[in-house]
């Protein structure tokens, strides 16, 4: 049996009658597992397959990229800066192919901050008052002057070729990349925005510390919240299940706002939450904590439902795969369920090339294929991952 691990959690739980609004103490004292039971579990679990992919790969360059995304066409593709005769700068290449590898168009040191990446694999850069986008094999697809002169400090690809693009304090909604369907100021730059399907709206960060819920229609405000303060840190913000927003300040306060801006919960840990993976179905979160320690958190009942000690630090970020959790503990993938149980793990392959990874910006990661298959990438290739329920 483990031994038992008590998480004090303060839950303040907002009511729309502020006279109501009250403060839940528990004691939570979720059963732990051990490192030395989990090494164990994770030994004994149902084992995934590796299949390594064949032909050309272009790992390292992959790997030392700071951006990739998934095409319609099955493939994987990065940005890598490149020197050539004809001039230096980025370009795009695929990871399972190299047959674009000389057709991909080079563009500017300074365009590459300035990225839109669509589901389809095209790419849009922007130029001065220009949308430019390009097929992945380097082809350029069309040329948009906006309908304004200032220059575009960012860009948003919603996911059905519309985009947000901004600029010192406005923002603009483009259809179809072209057509511009509205405009509207705002109290201070903007520098991130983020969408998820279910909900009427999307956020916005702001440069002077808050974030925004603005509709699609016409990019009214439906709410606002202040993400930093001095002392209080935010580390993650995002979008739960319901289409409610999540904003984790000083790595150990979660706000849970409603969909109409009001504070829904407050929660508070006793520890440190270094890393969080939203569940896609269910009201709740994977949580990294102290001491290298995993634990899901039900942000319905305020409760950490179980944790477990890892013994040592994930070595790849976490990725969702459906409804679980996968990430890379020492020399395995592991994929945990919001119940605590290990479904499956995989023992890696080691490279005969990686001897010391520190010399290696990212020695391996861990990524979505088109379809949503899981791959793992390393010094020894490119591996598809396929857990036990698809071996039948």
């Amino acid at each position: 049996m483990g031994t038992l691990f008590s998480l004090f959690i303060a839950t303040l739980v907002f009511n729309a009658d502020p006279q109501m609004e009250r403060l839940q103490l528990r004691l939570q004292p979720p059963q732990t597992t051990s490192a030395a039971e989990l090494a164990a579990i994770m030994a004994m679990a149902p084992q995934a397959r590796l299949v390594r992919a064949e032909g050309h790969v272009n790992v390292q360059a992959f790997l030392d990229s700071s951006n990739h995304w998934n095409a319609d066409d099955g493939n994987i593709y990065f940005s890598e800066w490149k020197n050539t005769p004809r001039g230096s700068g980025w370009r795009v290449r695929p990871l399972l192919d190299s047959k674009y590898l000389y057709n991909t168009h080079l563009f500017l040191p300074a365009d590459a901050s300035q990225i839109g990446l669509n589901p389809d694999g095209t790419m849009v850069v922007l130029r001065g008052n220009k949308v430019v986008t390009y097929a992945p094999t380097g082809r350029l697809i069309r040329t948009v002057a906006l309908p304004f002169t200032r220059s575009i400090e960012g860009i948003h690809s919603v996911g059905n070729g519309d985009l947000l693009v901004w600029s010192r304090n406005a923002m603009f909604y483009l259809k179809q990349g072209t057509r511009l369907a509205w405009r509207q100021v705002l109290d201070s730059n903007a520098k991130n925005a983020q969408y998820y399907g279910v909900a009427p709206f999307f956020t916005l960060e702001l440069g002077n510390g808050l974030i925004e819920a603005r509709r699609w229609s016409d990019g009214k405000r439906v709410w606002s919240h202040r993400l930093f303060a001095p002392g209080n840190q935010t580390s993650y913000y995002g979008f739960l299940a319901d289409a409610s927003y999540l904003i984790l300040k000083g790595y150990q306060e979660a706000h849970v706002i409603a969909p109409d801006g009001r504070i829904r919960a407050v929660h508070r840990f006793a520890h440190r939450v270094q890393t969080l993976y939203l569940h896609q179905f269910r009201m709740g979160m994977y949580c990294f904590v102290d001491n290298n320690r995993l634990g899901y958190f039900n942000l319905e009942t305020g409760r950490m439902e179980w944790l477990a000690e890892l013994g040592s630090a994930p070595l790849t970020p976490g990725r969702m795969y459906n409804d679980y959790l996968t990430f890379q503990l020492q020399n395995r993938l592991v994929a945990f369920n919001a119940d605590g149980r290990v479904i499956w793990s995989v023992r890696l392959p080691i490279s005969p090339y990686v001897r010391d990874p520190a010399n290696y910006k990212n020695p391996y990661t861990l990524i979505r294929m088109p379809g949503g298959n899981l791959a793992y990438v390393s010094q020894a290739g490119v591996y598809f991952i396929y857990p036990p329920s698809q071996l039948h």
